[in-house]
């Protein structure tokens, strides 16, 4: 089989493409006529000449039969020769165009299997023909068609080679930028340092198989897309560690090694970053001052006397200058929880104190302590060192519970216990706190997001544990005859007062039937406020009151179809239909009383109630309407603040018009589980949410005003 030489191709293949040409010489004999012997006789002359022509004309129909065969066979030569021409060009055309579809190193290890292939279709064409004539043609033909086809190969393999050289360095370019990566997440930062120069190389070496000069604005904008990616991993890598201040600082050296639009788009990244760190700084202040426990400078001991010492920035801490050898001291008592020496920061030690904070000390001459020592506040850890220069030097840094670096010097030493924080009111103050300490409006948005998503959060917990501890109860009170005598102190922890109440109502229920037993047998006793004392005071349950208080109604002469003014002033709102009312207005606190001050609260809105009905029905001389007198309750309830703080023998139910500065002071409405200070509405707020409310046909309580406000964003005007 014949082999196809390669023409121009790198890496040693000869520079020639030469075809194999067929050089059978075919030996061609000159046509001749027979012999012809001339006739013999005794003929006259003209038989002579006639005999002489004849034989002429035999000549030349010998020579035009020799001619005409040459052409026939001409034809079938040129014939065959196109035949094996097609066969040989199908073949090889489809061959080609499969090896021109081979891409970077496929296409340098197909190339001699494609020149075989296409050698195989050139003899087995030949192989086609009968006779040398044809085979010569067909040589001549193919060797022409041989040429092109091996200049194409050559282009695309010479082609294919360089752009498998690109994908090559582009590769291993990238690969040393993720190396570079992982090497500076890991701390190795002379790893960093190599890979990330061996991949700026390699980036200038692809920059130069794309024909780029090294210094064009091409090349370099080459490099600066490859080292966004890494710089991009390197961030998010510090975001995962919640390392921000370190994201910051590594992001600010790195951007101007950045193009225009990844600067942006990592910056972004960065600054929420920073952003919803100092939210979560300034939410736990806030959370911290809230619950009493203060926070700001001078809560830890300084680690060297004040007076002795100058500072400056540094990153993530400050540098305390001092003279070498000065006492180094515990800030706070804790553990000494690592000893180690930094190759560039020198001996180091950290504390990791018991509020979750870790103060960590740079350059010390020496330690005094081992890993996993305790040390308390005041104690000596080590004494400080210098620096390059022999000035004394110590780096003094500071990582709160979650990592972020923090100021040593405003550290504060109260533990930040973030499920303890659940009240509305620590909540409220928290907010107010942040409103007041923080002058960025982005700022109070995040850190208030922050306060109200861990108090939303504890107060979900809250309300698990404590629906888990209900049901727990409610089993051994079952199994204990309705106590709680010996019930475990975790679970009694998790009920909440109205719990216990609800508990000792349910073991009251057995004094009903005294008390009801009682009453029977003194029926001249039980009056309406009887039982309605009896109620205020806790002697009767829920569902006692409102059995004693209908029987009471009853015997006192109590009838809604009555006209005797006497009889009538005996009846009360209904119960259920002001719990409804209550409950709609958004007073919990009165629709369901729990404690004895809402009950009895509750007992004196039910007698304002009835008096104003007893009022109007004598006025009229006639019996209202159970509507009529849900109006009368509805307006009441709209009109009037309820709060058990303004509860009394002498305080009733006032009007929010009549209150007196001091009784405004304490007017309050509850929202849900929120608390609301009426004198913290601004009147023009009320205003606003008046309109609002009678606008879409909601009633103007104080409730929904409070709730307008809060929903509103509490707004000052």
């Amino acid at each position: 089989m014949s082999m196809i030489p390669r023409v121009g191709v790198p890496g040693g293949v000869p520079d020639t493409f030469a075809p194999e040409f067929i050089e059978n010489e075919l030996p061609m004999a000159d046509a001749s006529s027979p012999d012809v012997q001339p006739m013999r006789n005794q003929m006259p002359d003209e038989l002579g000449e006639f005999a002489n022509a004849l034989g002429n004309f035999g000549t030349t129909a010998i020579q035009i039969g020799n001619t005409i065969g040459d052409r026939v066979q001409e034809t079938m030569d040129d014939a065959a020769t196109k035949a094996a021409e097609n066969q040989f060009l199908q073949s090889s055309f489809q061959t080609l165009a499969t090896y021109k579809q081979t891409q970077g190193i496929n296409a340098v290890q197909q190339f001699e299997p494609a020149a075989q292939a296409i050698s195989k279709a050139r003899d087995d064409a030949a192989k086609t023909l009968t006779n040398p004539v044809q085979q010569r043609m067909f040589g001549q033909l193919s060797n022409e068609h041989l040429l092109t086809f091996g200049q194409q190969m050559a282009d695309h393999q010479a082609t294919q080679q360089v752009e498998y050289g690109k994908e090559q360095s582009n590769a291993r370019a990238d690969l040393q930028f993720g190396m570079a990566q992982a090497a500076y997440l890991h701390g190795d930062m002379a790893g960093y340092a190599r890979y990330r120069a061996a991949a700026t190389a390699e980036a200038g070496n692809l920059a130069g198989l794309n024909g780029l000069a090294p210094d064009s604005d091409a090349a370099q904008a080459m490099l600066n897309q490859k080292q966004g990616q890494m710089v991009q991993g390197i961030v998010a890598g510090l975001h995962d560690r919640n390392a921000i201040a370190e994201e910051e600082q590594f992001f600010n050296d790195e951007s101007g090694n950045l193009d225009m639009r990844t600067r942006e788009m990592i910056g972004n990244m960065v600054h929420q970053d920073v952003r919803q760190r100092a939210a979560i700084t300034d939410g736990k202040n806030a959370i911290l001052a809230a619950k009493g426990l203060g926070g700001g400078p001078g809560d830890l001991q300084p680690p060297i006397p004040a007076a002795t010492i100058t500072t400056t920035d540094g990153i993530d801490g400050i540098d305390i200058h001092a003279a070498p050898g000065t006492n180094v001291h515990a800030p706070e008592s804790g553990t000494v929880s690592k000893v180690w020496t930094d190759p560039q920061l020198g001996n180091s030690a950290q504390i990791s104190l018991p509020n979750g904070y870790t103060a960590t000390f740079n350059g010390l001459a020496a330690i005094n302590y081992k890993e996993g020592q305790k040390i308390t506040q005041g104690q000596v850890l080590g004494q400080t060192g210098t620096d390059d220069a022999g000035q004394g030097v110590m780096h003094y840094g500071m990582t709160d519970g979650d990592g972020a670096a923090i100021d040593p010097r405003q550290a504060a030493s109260a533990p930040f216990d973030p499920r303890s924080f659940s009240s509305p009111n620590d909540e409220e103050a928290a907010v107010n706190w942040i409103n007041s300490n923080i002058s960025d409006p982005e700022e109070q948005r995040s850190a208030e997001r922050y306060v109200r998503g861990i108090a939303n959060m504890n107060r979900q917990i809250d309300n698990q544990e404590h629906s888990a501890a209900l049901k727990q109860a409610t089993d051994y009170s079952l199994q204990n005859n309705g106590s709680l005598q010996g019930l475990p102190a975790s679970v009694m922890s998790q009920l909440t007062p109205e719990d216990v109440d609800g508990f000792n109502q349910q073991a009251k229920a057995k004094n009903d039937v005294n008390l009801l037993a009682s009453w029977i047998e003194n029926p001249q006793s039980m009056t309406v406020d009887a039982v309605r004392q009896a109620y205020a005071q806790g002697r009767l349950s829920d569902q006692g009151y409102l059995t004693s208080l209908r029987q009471a109604q009853s015997l006192q002469g109590g009838d809604t179809s009555s006209t005797d003014p006497n009889k009538v002033r005996a009846v009360t709102v209904d119960h259920d239909q002001l719990t409804d009312i209550l409950a709609v207005n958004q007073l919990p606190n009165l629709a369901e009383p729990k404690t004895p001050a809402d009950k009895l609260a509750r007992v004196e809105l039910e007698t304002a109630v009835k008096q104003e009905i007893d009022a109007q029905q004598q006025q009229g001389n006639r019996t209202l309407s159970w509507q009529e007198k849900g109006k009368i309750a509805r307006d009441m309830v709209i009109d009037k603040v309820y709060t058990s703080g303004m509860w009394g023998t002498n305080s009733g139910l006032k009007p929010v018009a009549t209150l007196t500065p001091e009784e405004m002071d304490r007017a309050t409405v509850w929202i849900g589980n929120q608390s609301v200070r009426l004198k913290d509405i601004p009147p023009t707020a009320t205003v606003r949410a008046m309109q609002e409310l009678d606008a879409a046909g909601a009633p103007t309580t104080q409730a929904n005003i409070a709730a307008w406000w809060l929903k509103s964003g509490r707004p000052s005007k």
